[in-house]
């Protein structure tokens, strides 16, 4: 992965356990893509945001956000930058 990149992902019901089965999603996953119940404040509020931007720009590239049992938005670092700052603390 590139450092200080964005990056998202998506699991999708078209994983299967070991009998073949697609892999459901958890309940606090469901809670936060439904669009039934919408958190307008608190922390369930961020995170329904993100996962529904998530699962949004997915479909933009068809995948059917009904298919999605999860799905995340994450950050890599460069350790360069880290390792810089450190030195110049140090140094």
């Amino acid at each position: 992965l590139d450092e200080s990149s964005e990056y998202i992902f998506a699991v999708t019901q078209d994983v299967t356990d070991v009998n073949g089965e697609p892999i459901g999603t958890s309940a606090s996953y469901a809670t936060v893509k439904s669009k039934e119940i919408v958190y307008e404040t608190g922390d369930l509020a961020s995170v329904q945001a993100v996962t529904q931007a998530v699962e949004g720009i997915f479909g933009l590239a068809q995948v059917d956000p009904n298919d999605i049992v999860y799905s995340s938005w994450f950050s890599t670092q460069s350790v360069g930058d880290t390792l810089a700052a450190v030195k110049g603390v140090t140094a």
